[in-house]
């Protein structure tokens, strides 16, 4: 979904198809665009490229 704006919207639409039910817990979580270092493609497999920290000085 593009914004976590709509997580409400489609937790109201599923409480009006499925009357009596309750939702308890609602979680998101936020797309990574890299994992350990490497790059990741929208599907979530590595592109190849690895970001590499600069040094911070100390």
């Amino acid at each position: 979904m593009p914004s976590a704006a709509e997580v409400l919207d489609i937790e109201d639409r599923f409480l009006a198809a499925v009357p009596g039910e309750r939702i308890i817990e609602s979680s998101l979580t936020v797309k990574f665009l890299k994992r350990v270092g490497v790059m990741l493609n929208p599907d979530s497999t590595a592109t190849g490229d690895v970001v590499v920290p600069r040094s911070v000085p100390v």
